[in-house]
């Protein structure tokens, strides 16, 4: 059974504990996430405590207080923030925790009822061609920000650093080139993709 890690974000000059959080990573993983989503638009209180400290060259201290059973986690959560705050800790955590969801698996019902509902919004309706060359010309030079290549990088190693994804990706690929249609529908993705490249800058699509 998977295990999750119970941890509190201290203040380091103090020595307050002003968060209370959970995690099944790694804890020193979870504060660099912390810290990139501090870059983020977003606002909440713990954002603005964690840019607080950014601004004077600080960031917080991370400590875990447990290891619990990843299923127990949301509720262990709940406990110690609100023993914390009966003793009078001023938490920037927004809610009383729990808020997780661990092990949820959908049913197949679930899965083809949502699938259904994407197709409907975006994947079943066609785009004309001047559609996907404004999307296409919006995209071009385009640069994101710094937290968002770092939460990507980050993404992109943990996913290829687990044999299951590997094995996962590998099997993909394979059912996807066995079946003639789908190398018919990749060539004129790609033709398309092109020839939508070649529009937007000004290139004629033949040389």
């Amino acid at each position: 059974m998977a295990n999750a890690s119970i941890y509190t974000l201290e203040d380091p000059r103090s020595g307050e504990v002003r968060y209370i959080g959970w995690t099944s990573r790694d804890s020193s993983e979870r504060l660099h996430q912390h810290l990139i989503e501090s870059h983020s638009h977003r606002n909440n209180h713990r954002l603005h405590w964690i840019r607080s400290l950014s601004s004077i060259g600080l960031e917080p201290i991370i400590k875990v207080r447990a290891i619990v059973p990843a299923m127990d986690a949301p509720e262990a959560e709940r406990l110690l923030i609100r023993g914390f705050r009966k003793e009078g800790a001023r938490l920037v955590n927004g809610t009383d925790g729990g808020d997780g969801t661990v092990g949820r698996k959908h049913t197949p019902e679930s899965r083809a009822k949502m699938s259904a509902n994407q197709k409907g919004k975006r994947l079943g309706v066609p785009q004309s061609l001047e559609h996907k060359t404004h999307v296409t010309a919006t995209k071009i030079g385009k640069k994101r920000s710094a937290a968002a290549r770092a939460n990507m990088s980050l993404a992109q190693r943990r996913r290829y650093e687990d044999p299951a994804e590997h094995e996962k990706a590998s099997a993909g690929q394979l059912r996807r080139y066995s079946r003639p249609e789908e190398h018919e529908k990749s060539k004129q993705a790609k033709l398309r993709a092109d020839q939508g490249k070649a529009i937007s800058v000004g290139v004629p699509e033949d040389v």
